[in-house]
């Protein structure tokens, strides 16, 4: 099979089918991808990477072919991982469900600024603000869940 053939069979893949360790990689990727959106002033491109990375992270914790909802409910996702959560990864996880939205993607930067404002998250801060707060809050909360994730379950014979 073709290297693109390869690849385009990788990118159909529902989300229980998946290996761990690809959800993984995905994690560290998105996360990085999501600094240097911020560091680019890119603050809603980085909430958004930064809520995928999330999620990788806690799909890396599943057993293989776990099946999971593709409609990303992180507390749902949570409770299928098979080791107790500490509370600061459930104090994470509550963070992302206040700043983070899957369907952010779809939206534009204002657009994602009136959702949190409708969330309560901060109603009168500015724009560009608002969103980058979320933005620093998603990412922080990301790095609890990875961390949780490396310790957990990804040590030097796992990557």
């Amino acid at each position: 099979m073709c290297a693109t053939c390869t690849l385009l069979k990788t990118a159909a893949k529902a989300p229980s089918d998946f290996k761990p360790v690809e959800y993984w990689l995905g994690c560290q990727d998105r996360l990085a991808d999501a600094d240097a959106m911020a560091t680019a002033g890119r603050a809603g491109g980085s909430l958004t990477l930064a809520g995928f990375a999330a999620e990788c992270a806690l799909g890396s914790m599943l057993a293989p072919g776990q099946a999971f909802d593709a409609r990303p409910d992180l507390s749902a996702l949570l409770r299928l991982i098979d080791v107790a959560p500490s509370a600061a990864v459930t104090e994470a996880v509550q963070t992302l469900h206040r700043v983070w939205r899957n369907n952010f993607r779809y939206m534009g930067f204002h657009q994602q600024a009136r959702v949190l404002r409708a969330g309560h998250v901060g109603p009168s801060v500015q724009s560009e603000r608002l969103v980058g707060d979320a933005a620093d809050r998603a990412r922080q909360a990301t790095r609890i869940l990875q961390e949780w994730a490396r310790k957990t379950k990804w040590t030097s014979r796992n990557t």
